[in-house]
């Protein structure tokens, strides 16, 4: 990483604080920034949705434990009255001119807070696109992380009968809450008819991860051998074939569904992933505890869009948006001392209506027991969808 560089600390100048995403880490960011820089800074944020959405009910929706309609918010009304916000797209970064070129203008920066997220990809899986344009013959196709087929995933799985077999796929993208299509399997199998197949088609040989996630691998494992959810593992999709209702893999293997739950391959934004500003691994590069660029001495990243070593959830970017405004905070007002993000992220695993285990973890260690609760469904269920719209404002009354 290249020299620190202050401005508003030595000059009195306000700094321009440049936020581009208006997710969960961009919204977080921005109003923390605002409220601690105050004067010091003007921040301006950048998205091309005007809706902020809760995203982990878009798995929860077709069960009937979260409204899609009832989690979400205008992102305006999100941001603090003093933050500009604007409605744009972006669509290139220019760091050599400290600029960022949106659909609408040219934005300058001081400092650039990139928060983009992902995008999913259906164009990477082929097959995938013409099996979701649905139709009223072939309507079998329901993408759950997006927020219409999410909707429409409810009233798909009670039409299904003992006879028929729900299949669910993970592509070999890194994903937004890896966790997310073991928790869509496990209450999909709770809620449909006992004889319903539940297929879970994975790239890899674990269902969560290890290193730090091993502990919650093994009692997904241990449980999941009590429940009636197929796993097939290295099952790589090569493509989907809609008119015969198939998922085909990349070895030759293929099956066949009644409906299907696909997690889309995802990708960060273009703009982003064909600047200068990504590593080798096609992400945002920054440094893993200071979250600053390693090359660009002007330019912080959060959440999704990074190439930070941990899931990518919004417990994570919950985390990293404490590290993150402290140190613009430091950059923008010359103080030396710095934070550090040591990874630590969340991700409660649903297991079942009433029960689910809390994984937490840092980039070395599990932080929460491998045990399967009842207060851990009611954290995830109940308390964290009323404290996320406090998170978002930059409040943070409860350190879960």
């Amino acid at each position: 990483m290249s020299t620190r560089s202050t401005s508003a600390g030595q000059s009195g100048a306000v700094e321009r604080i440049l936020v581009v995403g208006a997710g969960s880490g961009g919204t977080m960011v921005a109003n923390k920034l605002d409220r601690s820089l105050g004067g010091l800074a003007s921040v301006t944020v950048v998205d091309r949705s005007p809706v902020h959405r809760y995203q982990p009910a878009y798995y929860l929706d077709p069960f009937g434990y979260a409204a899609i309609e009832s989690t979400s918010r205008e992102t305006r009304d999100l941001l603090r009255s003093d933050i500009r916000f604007h409605q744009a797209t972006v669509e290139r970064f220019a760091p050599a001119e400290q600029a960022v070129v949106t659909s609408e203008a040219t934005l300058h920066y001081d400092r650039l807070v990139v928060a983009l997220g992902h995008r999913t990809a259906p164009d990477r899986q082929p097959g995938l696109a013409e099996g979701w344009a649905q139709t009223p013959e072939r309507d079998a196709v329901y993408p759950f992380y997006e927020p219409e087929p999410a909707r429409e995933l409810g009233d798909a799985l009670d039409e299904l009968t003992g006879a028929d077999r729900l299949v669910i796929t993970v592509p070999e993208t890194p994903v937004s809450c890896s966790g997310a299509p073991l928790k869509f399997a496990l209450l999909a199998e709770d809620a449909l008819p006992p004889a319903t197949t539940v297929t879970l088609l994975q790239p890899g040989t674990q269902l969560f991860g290890d290193g730090p996630k091993e502990p919650y691998d093994e009692a997904l494992q241990e449980l999941w051998d009590d429940r009636d959810v197929e796993v097939r593992q290295k099952f790589t999709v090569d493509h989907v074939a809609p008119e015969d209702d198939r998922v085909h893999a990349t070895d030759g293997r293929s099956v066949e569904y009644d409906l299907y739950a696909p997690v889309p391959p995802q990708a960060p934004p273009r703009a982003l992933a064909e600047s200068s500003l990504v590593g080798p691994a096609g992400y945002l590069e920054v440094d893993s505890e200071t979250l600053r660029h390693r090359q660009e001495n002007r330019v912080y990243g959060i959440g999704d869009c990074t190439d930070l070593p941990t899931s990518k959830t919004a417990a994570a970017a919950r985390k990293q948006a404490h590290v993150l405004t402290e140190n613009i905070v430091a950059d923008t007002t010359s103080v030396v001392d710095e934070a550090h993000y040591d990874g630590t992220t969340a991700c409660p695993l649903l297991t079942r209506k009433g029960h689910a285990i809390l994984a937490m973890f840092d980039y070395e260690k599990p932080v929460a027991p491998a045990v399967e609760s009842r207060l851990a469904w009611l954290v995830d269920i109940h308390l964290i969808p009323r404290l996320y719209w406090l998170w978002m404002r930059g409040y943070d009354p409860v350190p879960l």
